[in-house]
């Protein structure tokens, strides 16, 4: 791994987000707490966390579809709407 950023948070808001090692080892570009990071495949597995702590509260279930949560963000690429049980397997 050449870099990593990370964040304390206190009540919802950033405290100290600190950055360490190289965005772009090559190129010689330092990380910065900043920087977009490709997530790759890592992000199902959050994802997919998140969407069970929200079931288990009782705030969405499995059969709902992301749109029935987007509130105000754009519409998902997406050709069909599939139930939030099958999200992190489409790719």
């Amino acid at each position: 791994m050449s870099s990593v950023a990370v964040a304390l948070a206190h009540h919802g808001k950033m405290v100290h987000p600190e950055a360490f090692g190289w965005a772009n080892k090559e190129r010689r570009v330092r990380a910065t707490p900043t920087r977009a990071y490709a997530v790759g495949s890592v992000a199902k597995a959050v994802i997919g966390a998140a969407v069970h702590e929200l079931v288990r509260r009782g705030t969405i279930r499995l059969d709902d579809t992301p749109e029935q949560h987007r509130g105000n963000a754009p519409e998902l690429l997406q050709p069909e709407p599939a139930p939030l049980s099958r999200l992190p397997s489409n790719h």
